[in-house]
């Protein structure tokens, strides 16, 4: 279906195929669990199933570019794209279509798309482009920590207008992981602190989170209006038992629970699958954040700074949306409204994560050449040298 070099066999084929498998997985899940909602929005079963066909068609066409994209050209131009998605970001603050509340996107023709999705990466992106210039000592003057920092602050300041708290504490959380496991100043992490104490108060004066705590805490003592949402969830997990109730048996699924294929599929998924099947989901997405790690500690190997950044912060990024999706679903943090990455309805996010998944298998193909033309002139020179 996508797109890799047939002549060349250094592209991860595992991480490809498991890519594959859950985009495939997650649109069956967008037909089985949208039907009820695409109907009782727009009379049409298929309405969420189209938008979705679009974005994979989309991904198809963009896979053999990034696949054979050198990632230098990611680095190079990290700035000219985190201001380019930062535009969009302010446009769909103040243009944008407003939804459950949150004004997050920007209405194009038939697709929608959502600015805060894609700042996930571009900000990771630059982050990357920053810090690598930072540890080597390299000066750019479009890429450098301090910068950094100033649009960090911006763009969490901007998530919080719209408002999109799940992003701003992925980024928070992924940003201060990242400078922990590269042991980076101390005084780095410490301003990062600063500014996450300086936007506590401020989320939790909104009203509307103040109401998703109680939920969280109590969704019984409201159990048709805050709490309903996560009471539904909990039914879900308890119809699914061990081994579901099959494909499209899902009674759920039927308008009982809100946003069963975006927020809340996994509980979808656990009702038609089991438990059992469930966690082999989890295992595979997280397979994706492991393999993410160790291409970046690869990467420091060959030092490639660069790579080896992006690489922990896709890795983390995705490992961190995971647990606070699933989290969500099961009621052990409150509603936050983030996707499960490759499965949950969403083409901006699906988008971005591909993207990041495509930029992950290049970065462990152009790994695995250097190392190979290492081996190569450690040869060539062993045998001149024998000569």
């Amino acid at each position: 279906m996508f797109y890799i070099k047939n002549n060349n066999n250094l592209y991860d084929k595992k991480l490809f195929n498991i890519f594959l498998f859950l985009i495939s997985f997650g649109f069956i899940m967008i037909i089985s669990s949208s039907m009820p909602y695409g109907y009782k929005l727009s009379k049409d079963i298929l309405f969420f199933v189209k938008k979705t066909i679009l974005i994979i068609l989309l991904i198809f066409i963009l896979s053999p570019i990034i696949l054979n994209l050198p990632i230098k050209i990611w680095n190079y131009y990290s700035f000219h794209i985190l201001l380019l998605n930062l535009v969009l970001l302010l446009i769909s603050l103040i243009l944008g279509k407003k939804i459950n509340g949150s004004r997050r996107w920007i209405k194009l023709g038939i697709l929608t798309i959502q600015p805060s999705e894609l700042i996930k990466f571009t900000l990771i992106n630059y982050f990357s482009s920053c810090l690598s210039n930072y540890i080597k000592g390299e000066d750019n003057k479009l890429c450098k920590i301090e910068y950094f920092f100033l649009f960090f602050f911006i763009i969490l300041l901007l998530l919080l207008f719209q408002p999109d708290i799940g992003t701003f504490l992925i980024l928070l959380l992924t940003i201060l992981s990242v400078l922990i496991i590269l042991n980076i100043n101390i005084k780095r992490i410490f301003y990062i602190l600063l500014v996450f104490s300086f936007f506590i108060k401020k989320i939790l004066n909104k009203k509307y989170i103040l109401i998703r705590l109680i939920a969280f805490l109590n969704p019984w003592k409201d159990p048709f209006n805050s709490g309903y949402q996560l009471i539904q969830s909990f039914i879900s997990y308890g119809r699914g038992g061990i081994f579901g109730r099959g494909l499209g048996n899902s009674i759920q699924k039927m308008n009982y629970l809100p946003e069963s294929y975006n927020d809340f599929i996994f509980s979808i998924i656990s009702e038609e699958f089991g438990y059992l099947f469930s966690l082999t989901i989890i295992l595979l997405i997280f397979f994706i954040s492991i393999k993410a790690i160790r291409i970046g500690n690869e990467s420091i190997r060959l030092n490639n700074i660069f790579e080896s950044i992006i690489s922990y912060s896709i890795g983390i990024w995705i490992n961190i949306q995971t647990n606070m999706n699933i989290g969500t679903a099961i009621g052990i943090i409150p509603t936050k409204g983030i996707t499960l990455p490759l499965i949950s309805y969403g083409g901006s996010s699906l988008l971005i994560t591909s993207i990041s998944i495509f930029i992950l298998i290049r970065i462990d193909f152009e790994n695995k050449l250097k190392s190979k033309f290492q081996v190569i002139n450690k040869n060539e020179k062993k045998n001149n040298y024998n000569y």
